[in-house]
């Protein structure tokens, strides 16, 4: 069995604050990370960094991707395409002071180095208040599949009506020139952040986080929805919650070489982001009996979330995390190791 943990970024003077890990396998084998640091989330000073994991198992000093003086930067995800580039999409918010997310824009780059340089900046959504946060998908018809999400509502009356924290995707059929985005996956107090695995060609599953306590309560609402297609991403079904808790935030789902499903999330129903757990599934995604704990619970409200996971080709399981806001810690485990914890 495997377990190993360190912190990829610790807080420094001028970025005192780190969040929203993503995970990426690069063209060259290289694992890398992007999030976003600054005094805190929604600061106008915050930018996405990239970190990236050398040989001889140590992280890289982190390097902006996106500064850009008067918008904050949120999420942001790498997404490895064919022919050896790398696309960065990334949030910014245009809001006037402090950022309002429901202000978003998505944008996204090329690059054709593993990240060393990056291209222009093309806008992915001219709709403000879409933002990204979980992984694209290479689709088995060729196709790119980004799955985005709709933040504006959050009970605010001047968003009444305008169908906020609904998951939808973008599909590219021209190697990311042109996008058109596809699906509406709303339900109970609205679904959020979807993230899709194709189990089969042409059918899709996506796992969303609920908004539930952002726009009003109901412990009916909190749990991990999930949604399917079955036209590689065109229409979803209505979202259906899991037996999965879910605490109104992020969790990530990948498929491992054994065919089986790795979820990260955390196993909390109430408005805390701890315990931080890691589960496997044998039946795409129906029953979840493996779970262990990467974080334990903390009554005092530390913050363990966000979680990223990825498998390598060494069959090494990665997750990247939110360590209390103020660092990303890395663990990396095996299979077997996951197996261990029954339900």
């Amino acid at each position: 069995m495997v377990y190993d943990a360190q912190f990829i970024c610790c807080p420094t003077e001028r970025y005192p604050s780190y969040h929203a890990a993503n995970l990426a396998l690069l063209p060259d084998g290289r694992l890398a990370m992007v999030c976003f640091c600054g005094s805190r989330e929604s600061a106008q000073d915050t930018v996405n960094m990239l970190f990236t994991l050398e040989a001889g198992g140590a992280w890289s000093e982190g390097r902006p991707v996106v500064d850009e003086p008067g918008h904050a930067s949120g999420n942001a995800v790498l997404m490895p395409v064919p022919n050896g580039r790398v696309i960065l999409f990334y949030t910014l918010s245009y809001s006037q002071t402090m950022a309002n997310w429901a202000d978003s824009l998505v944008h996204y780059r090329f690059s054709d180095d593993c990240g060393q340089t990056w291209g222009e900046a093309h806008t992915l959504t001219e709709e403000f208040g879409y933002i990204v946060r979980q992984p694209g998908v290479i689709l088995s018809n060729g196709e790119w599949l980004l799955p985005i999400y709709d933040n504006r509502g959050g009970g605010k009356p001047e968003y009444e009506g305008m169908g906020g924290n609904e998951g939808s995707v973008v599909i590219s059929s021209d190697g990311g020139l042109h996008w058109r985005r596809y699906g509406r996956m709303v339900a109970g107090a609205g679904t959020a952040q979807p993230n899709v695995i194709e189990l089969e060609p042409g059918h899709l599953i996506a796992w969303l986080r609920s908004r539930n306590f952002w726009n009003g309560y109901n412990p009916a609402w909190a749990y991990i929805y999930r949604a399917e297609s079955w036209d590689y991403g065109r229409n979803w079904t209505h979202p259906v919650p899991t037996g999965l808790p879910n605490n109104n935030s992020s969790m990530q789902v990948t498929r491992l070489q054994s065919g089986a499903l790795a979820l990260a999330y955390n196993h909390q129903q109430q408005r805390l982001r701890s315990p931080l757990n890691v589960a496997l599934s044998d039946d795409q995604g129906e029953t979840w009996p493996y779970c262990r704990e990467l974080e334990p619970f903390n009554p005092d409200g530390a913050e363990f979330s966000y979680p990223a996971i990825l498998q390598t080709p060494d069959g090494l399981i990665h997750v990247a995390y939110t360590y209390k806001r103020t660092h990303i810690k890395h663990v990396v485990v095996d299979e077997e190791w996951i197996r261990q914890g029954q339900v």
